[in-house]
């Protein structure tokens, strides 16, 4: 038997390892088209803002003033996607958008905030807290929790208390 006559049969090995990648390019493009498809992207992050809550200090022609809210830095928040939640202790009331300012009820006119802002919420913003009666807020002195939460993500923006004589 001579050594340099070997019989090698090497026709089949290029078909095999063009399906091969054939196949692998095929997952792999598979996966990708799955990860949009089905958002499998990073989660969404909860916008940074500073807030600044302080005691109004005198009544307002709609009702007696609470609190004042003021966007003092950070991102601008899309205000549908904020809920404001108040404590006097004895009730919570939450307060969603209704289109030009935050109140509990949009079916009503029961309106908690005596000034309208826009669709975003911006640094130097502001708006006041009013009492009212039919909102839930009786109290307009005395200590209240404010929390403001980012409902997309459910992150507390702001979870204070404030002093309201």
């Amino acid at each position: 038997m001579e050594i340099g006559k070997l019989n090698k049969n090497e026709e089949g090995v290029s078909p095999v390892i063009g399906v091969i990648l054939m196949v692998a390019i095929t997952v792999i493009l598979a996966a990708v088209i799955a990860a949009f498809v089905f958002g499998m992207g990073p989660p969404e992050s909860a916008p940074q803002a500073q807030f600044v809550v302080s005691d109004h200090g005198q009544p307002l022609s709609t009702g007696t003033g609470i609190c004042e809210i003021q966007h003092k830095g950070g991102d601008p928040i899309t205000s549908s996607d904020l809920k404001i939640i108040i404590s006097d202790g004895n009730t919570d009331t939450t307060l969603g958008w209704c289109g030009t300012t935050w109140a509990n009820d949009c079916t009503s006119s029961t309106v908690l905030t005596d000034v309208s802002i826009g669709p975003i919420f911006e640094v130097g913003e502001k708006f006041n807290i009013i009492q009212s009666s039919a909102g839930g807020v009786y109290n307009t002195s005395g200590s209240f929790t404010i929390q403001i939460i980012h409902i997309s993500t459910s992150t507390f923006l702001l979870d204070t208390k404030v002093q309201v004589v």
